[in-house]
């Protein structure tokens, strides 16, 4: 038999209630959760992605005592045992204090990095609330925003 194999196009899950969604999208693959649209890219950075995330998992199996597939072509990295702390208020509900603080920091020019540490949270906590917040079109934009905010701060005085 001969013809074209199927192309899957979209791919959906749920986990704890939200659905995520992975669409071909021209050249691209799309990553959503919910309606939010979180990440696009090439199939070729989708691999690179797939084999950090399974570095992420080699660590985790190394913490857990457990032995983990290394892909090909991936570089085991050693486990640190070094604590971090978390932000103030992660994992508190945004109040409308903490959202206009945010828009506050990002209309002043603030980078991800400068807000969450003003505010206490993570910087995909403040990315993903610009999206919701309609500060930002869709966190693809946030992210570009944000490298052309750190250059801007790094940037040679003239």
């Amino acid at each position: 038999m001969c013809g074209k194999s199927a192309q899957i196009q979209s791919m959906s899950w749920t986990v704890d209630k939200t659905v995520y969604e992975l669409k071909h999208e021209g050249e691209k693959l799309a990553f959503y959760a919910g309606r939010l649209h979180l990440l696009a890219m090439t199939l070729a950075e989708w691999k690179i992605l797939s084999g950090v995330i399974d570095v992420f998992g080699q660590i985790k199996a190394a913490q857990a005592g457990t032995t983990h597939h290394v892909p090909s072509g991936v570089t085991p990295l050693s486990v640190s045992t070094t604590t971090t702390t978390k932000p103030a208020n992660m994992g508190t509900r945004w109040t409308e204090d903490h959202d206009k603080d945010l828009a506050a920091l990002w209309f002043k020019g603030s980078t991800l990095e400068q807000t969450g540490a003003q505010i206490g949270r993570t910087v995909p906590s403040v990315a993903s609330r610009l999206v919701i917040l309609d500060i930002e079109p869709d966190i693809e934009s946030v992210y570009v925003e944000n490298r052309s905010r750190r250059n801007k701060n790094t940037a040679p005085a003239s």
